[in-house]
């Protein structure tokens, strides 16, 4: 059973315009729910699943692998394409890297993608020992936070989850090799002091996908979420 508040998948027809939309590894739907309603106001159709070993107990991220969490968006874009006549893609953090995948396969059918302090990898020393620790510690503290604004309510697991963590640093490898395949229109959105992801990930999106139309946002007053 979850604890973490409005952890629950959305989905909002409303025209036929839609954005499927995507959290971060060990959040929720709580953390994006502000910009998916946001975006619903305006008359999109919006779909937010919940990823698989989410929204439960931080245990459940060491049962699954990345291809998983790919597979229910892919599941997710086909279902809301059959409402829609555009549908675009919005990430953020590790969502951005699924993202970057789905456009890196099915770009021909998405109009445009969003990206929000996307992730694609992690050049800190920590990330380099978290295959051996996976292999005998079952998570470490830490994984929501980061919240420029005061009083930010918890949206996802307190403890990040080794072996999940894992499979995202695979899902990362895969994404940044075929980042040319990506051709389609982009935004892409970065905090500046951004201390989960360094805006770096960002400049090397911009730097070597194939998108002739980027549109670059920098948000100077944020943090991560």
């Amino acid at each position: 059973v979850s604890n973490i508040p409005e952890s629950e998948p959305l989905r909002l027809l409303a025209g036929k315009i839609g954005i499927l939309m995507i959290h971060g590894f060990t959040g929720s739907p709580a953390s994006i729910k502000p910009w998916a309603l946001a975006m619903h106001e305006k008359g999109l159709s919006v779909f937010v699943p919940i990823l698989p070993g989410h929204g439960t107990h931080w245990s459940d991220l060491n049962k699954v692998k990345w291809e998983d969490w790919y597979k229910n968006i892919e599941n997710e874009f086909l279902e809301l394409a059959k409402h829609c006549d555009q549908v675009f893609i919005a990430g953020f953090s590790v969502g951005g890297a699924l993202a970057l995948r789905l456009s890196q396969i099915r770009g021909s059918e998405i109009a445009g993608t969003i990206l929000l302090n996307a992730s694609i990898y992690d050049e800190r020393k920590r990330f380099k020992l978290v295959p051996a620790l996976s292999l005998f510690l079952p998570s470490i503290p830490g994984g929501i936070g980061d919240i420029a604004k005061p009083g930010g309510v918890k949206h996802g697991y307190e403890r990040i989850p080794l072996r999940g963590l894992n499979q995202v640093k695979k899902l990362w490898n895969i994404v940044e090799r075929d980042l040319y395949l990506v051709d389609l229109p982009l935004m892409v959105a970065y905090s500046v002091n951004d201390h989960v992801v360094h805006p770096v990930c960002s400049e090397t999106i911009i730097d070597n996908v194939y998108s002739s139309d980027i549109r670059e946002v920098v948000f100077e007053r944020s943090f991560h979420n």
